[in-house]
């Protein structure tokens, strides 16, 4: 049996306010959080966000063609003016040829996309609106896989570089990054489950100095039930559970000293849609701590 189309997909907003310390009164507050519009081939419209007095505080807008092709995204700020503007052309393939950046004057920076023999992009040439290069990204593949990215500026000198190692199940097993900005580099090393999924991840600098580390755990089922991020200042702890289904209805967040950071519990319905998510964020000194409820509704169609 199909899932329901969703045609609207809107969140709520239930907050608890100290309403009087003195007197130790909690006050509830709901409201419309964020209504997001679906076409009716699934796409996203539209994305809004709300305050609790009901104002928009930004929104998102996507237009296609005909054939399902993103051809426009708009990013407004709550006081209507458009903070991102995109416009996508495509080729006769259906996949993006060019993207235009385009600013309030009126004026655009113009991305052209160019393609290898197995459809996967292997150039982005950004030109300012007076024609002159801004920058050229570059990618290399092997296997279908990325091995090399690099961004260089008009002058030709490599602003970052990313190279990927890949074990023989198309896993990245070595991440090496340089940042052309700062002259520093870092190497990323990851270990797997054979389920797939990331054991151990490992970061360092270009001296060889291990500065993070994340370790993972899995449960029988192969779910990823505990992530542990260590640097040489913060430790923190994330436990996972999840109900029949595999929805993680539980994740709590704990620091070095065993403190719960913050906790969230989601309720799904019979067709594992998400329902409610009750969220607790706790101050930990620096200011309240934070309770509150997003509870999803659904207009289907």
């Amino acid at each position: 049996m199909s899932k329901p189309r969703i045609k609207e997909s809107l969140v709520y907003k239930k907050e608890v306010l100290l309403k009087s310390a003195a007197d130790n009164q909690l006050d509830e507050r709901e409201y419309l959080f964020s209504k997001t519009v679906y076409s009716d081939k699934d796409k996203v419209m539209s994305e809004i966000h709300y305050d609790a007095d009901g104002n928009v505080t930004q929104e998102y807008v996507f237009g296609y063609d005909n054939n399902g092709f993103l051809c426009e995204e708009l990013m407004k700020e709550d006081d209507g003016f458009v903070a991102e503007h995109k416009t996508y052309e495509p080729d006769e393939k259906g996949r993006i040829a060019k993207e235009l950046r385009h600013y309030m004057d009126g004026s655009f920076d113009t991305v052209t996309y160019s393609y290898n023999d197995q459809g996967l992009v292997s150039k982005k040439v950004t030109v300012d609106p007076d024609g002159d290069t801004e920058s050229v990204e570059e990618f290399d593949y092997e296997s279908g896989n990325l091995t090399r990215y690099t961004l260089k500026n008009e002058e030709g000198e490599i602003l970052s570089e990313r190279k990927v190692t890949y074990d023989e199940k198309g896993n990245p097993v070595e991440v090496h990054e340089y940042d052309g900005s700062e002259g520093l580099s870092n190497r990323k090393v990851i270990e797997y489950y054979p389920s797939g999924n990331r054991k151990e991840t490992l970061l360092y600098n270009d001296a060889g100095k291990l500065m993070e580390k994340t370790v993972m755990k899995e449960n029988e089922k192969g779910q990823l039930v505990q992530a542990v991020e260590e640097t040489h200042s913060k430790k923190h702890t994330v436990n996972f559970t999840y109900d029949e289904a595999g929805n993680i209805v539980s994740q709590e967040e704990f620091d070095r000293n065993g403190e719960l950071v913050s906790r969230v519990n989601r309720n799904y319905d019979e067709n594992q849609l998400l329902l409610s998510s009750d969220v607790f964020i706790h101050g930990a000194g620096r200011g309240p701590s934070r309770n509150y409820t997003l509870r999803q509704e659904y207009v289907f169609g």
